[in-house]
Parts: structure tokens; C-alpha cells; sequence
């Protein structure tokens, strides 16, 4: 059995099971009057598969959503959006040119280090820039800027050669 830390959201303790296809939430429950841990990936099972790795990241400010990142053995990563106090939770997954290979939070800063064709980035989230094939190219077509993201689509960009991901870090 695989062995990965635990991550905790909300007065709860999230963790991922052994056989790496349920992410439980370790909880006390006042109606039963003691400890439940439910899996919370079971409407989501399609999503969760094989999990390899796993962050979180608390919401601040403005953006009050509390996150729980599971890098899949298949490369894409399983995102919880929850707000336990609300009752409000939903798996979304997040797919790359490449394969996720691990996830990493500091203060609110999402890092993830991706492999793309035999070479790894470390690539910080943009999470103004979460929409798919985002780009932005200035006149002259000889710069591009990209809002490192989880969702844009390196595929679109390939025609620019294959030295294009070098400079993306």
C-alpha cells in the first residue's frame, strides 16, 4: 500500500485510502456521536484514480473555496472544491499537455511539476488564466506570454516548435 501524508480543510482531515481510488474525509460526526470517515470520491470515481500525490489549499479573501489537489497515477489531477460548513463540495479534474507528476502549495501559490515529453517543469498556477487555450501573442507575433495554468492546452501550441516548452518554467 501506498503511503502519503494527510491533508486538513475545514476542522477536517482528508486522506487518500490504500487502494488509492477514494479520498476520505476523517470527520466527528454529532448525529452518530463518533468519528466517520466517508469517501467523498465516490460520485466522482471516474475522476480519482490511482492517486500518487496530494495538497491543499485553504481560501482567503475574496475566494473562500478550500481546495484538495490529487495528482493521478494516469498524469491528470482530481481537484475538490469544498466548503464543509456550507455543504457544498464537487470534484472537478484538471488535464495537460504531459503528464502532473506531483502538486505543492506555499501560502497560496500552486505548484505543480508537470512532465512534458521526457522533461520536467515546476509551473506555478495562474488562477486568473484558468480557461482553456488561453494565450496572449502581442502584435508583431514574436513574443507570447503564458498564464502558466493547469488548463491551457500545450497541444494548440505546437506548431511554434519543439523548442517551445523551454522557456515555460
Amino acid at each position: 500500500a501506498k503511503r502519503m501524508g494527510t491533508v486538513e480543510i475545514d476542522g477536517a482531515t482528508y486522506y487518500v485510502d490504500r487502494s488509492g481510488n477514494a479520498v476520505r474525509k476523517f470527520i466527528f460526526s454529532f448525529d452518530e456521536d463518533a468519528y466517520v470517515s466517508p469517501n467523498i470520491a465516490l460520485l466522482a470515481n471516474h475522476l480519482v484514480k490511482d492517486v500518487v500525490k496530494m495538497a491543499s489549499a485553504t481560501g482567503v479573501g475574496d475566494d473562500v473555496a478550500n481546495l484538495v489537489f490529487c495528482v493521478n497515477g494516469d498524469g491528470t489531477m482530481a481537484v475538490l472544491n469544498t466548503l464543509r460548513l456550507e455543504d457544498v463540495q464537487g470534484w472537478s479534474t484538471w488535464s495537460t499537455a504531459g503528464s502532473y507528476k506531483d502538486v505543492s502549495v506555499v501560502d497560496q501559490d500552486i505548484y505543480v511539476l508537470v512532465d512534458r515529453g521526457g522533461k520536467q517543469f515546476i509551473e506555478l498556477v495562474d488562477e486568473s488564466a484558468l480557461m482553456d487555450h488561453q494565450t496572449e501573442i502581442d502584435n508583431s507575433d514574436t513574443f507570447i506570454k503564458l498564464p502558466t495554468s493547469a488548463a491551457i492546452d500545450f497541444n494548440q501550441l505546437s506548431k511554434r516548435g519543439d523548442d517551445f516548452y523551454d522557456g515555460i518554467a
